[in-house]
């Protein structure tokens, strides 16, 4: 459940409260026994992604796909990132598209070129020297340099998830 109070001139704060947890016999009955042991921590950013791994079922898995709309390679790593989701088993995970619009916007966001796959807000493929901004990002991949990752990194990256 979750609730918040707020007093006169005081922010609302959101509180969670396990409501019944662990109270289903099925795959995610050990998750209340769990829960104590996991390390928390929320930070004031607007979004609230969980990602927990509870005897072998996964849920909250976000992947984001940056681009800018003139990059010839963007719908190429959304149709690998695609293929790669249903070889996991994972068909109905969200693909969420940012476009990047101006070099202002690739600034605030962190933009590694398009196409950049986030997955639960992190770039797997970052190399720590790569120029933000309007770019084309160029990937190495099993078959040379590639416009996007190949299906068989992203379904690497998409296991350690």
């Amino acid at each position: 459940m979750v609730g918040g109070a707020r007093g006169r001139g005081q922010e609302s704060l959101g509180l969670i409260e396990a409501d019944g947890l662990g109270v289903d016999p099925g795959p995610v009955s050990q998750f209340s026994d769990l829960h104590a042991r996991l390390p928390l921590t929320f930070q004031r950013t607007g979004t609230c992604t969980f990602a927990l791994l509870v005897k072998g079922l996964e849920v909250g898995l976000e992947i984001r796909l940056q681009y800018f709309e003139a990059c010839p390679h963007w719908r190429l790593a959304e149709q690998r990132l695609r293929e790669a989701l249903a070889d996991a088993g994972r068909p109905e995970t969200e693909v969420r598209r940012q476009r990047v619009e101006t070099p202002t916007e690739a600034a605030v966001v962190g933009f590694g070129g398009s196409p950049t796959v986030l997955v639960d807000g992190r770039d797997p493929f970052a190399a720590g020297s790569a120029p933000e901004g309007m770019t084309c990002r160029r990937y190495r991949t099993e078959r040379g340099v590639e416009g996007a990752p190949s299906v068989t990194q992203l379904r690497a990256v998409i296991a350690r998830g």
